[in-house]
């Protein structure tokens, strides 16, 4: 994907990110991968966790924005519906913590593997990926919280 702007271009390399373009500035952040950036002949890179702001006939200003920042929450209402039915438990976590910006972590391996094997059956249409976690799990003999960045996986 390539985004052609007044202000330069800017190449998507395998990633989630934003663009927004004014008269004088360019704002790209990336909340995954790596977006490429050619702006008057100079160009920049932006990775996962990076928020770049490049002004006509100046260098880029790069600042820290992690995938679970708040201004990121924009994209759970966009994320693409997701069907549940016959999946497993692992992919529908795998799922849900990517469209939140949330590490996924289990306690052991041993937990990832029952999840890995636990098939799940109804609907999470209408409910952003956070929703749909919460209403995942209750019906399930696993446990979550939500720590700091990560979305962690347990049993009592």
């Amino acid at each position: 994907l390539v985004i052609d702007t007044e202000m330069g271009t800017v190449t998507d390399v395998g990633t989630q990110f934003s663009v927004a373009v004014s008269a004088s500035v360019l704002d790209v952040a990336v909340r995954e991968g790596r977006v490429d950036v050619l702006n008057e002949d100079r160009e920049f890179v932006a990775v996962a966790g990076e928020r770049m702001r490049v002004q006509s006939g100046q260098n880029a200003k790069f600042e820290s924005l992690p995938p679970h920042d708040e201004y990121w929450d924009w994209v759970a209402s966009l994320a693409p519906a997701y069907d549940i039915e016959d999946r497993s438990l692992l992919d529908f976590l795998r799922w849900a913590s990517r469209e939140s910006g949330l590490e996924l972590d289990f306690e052991d391996n041993e937990l990832r593997m029952a999840a890995m094997r636990t098939d799940l059956h109804g609907s999470i249409q209408d409910l952003e990926p956070t929703e749909a976690i919460g209403a995942v799990m209750s019906t399930t003999t696993f446990n979550y919280r939500f720590d700091g960045n990560q979305l962690v996986i347990y049993r009592d």
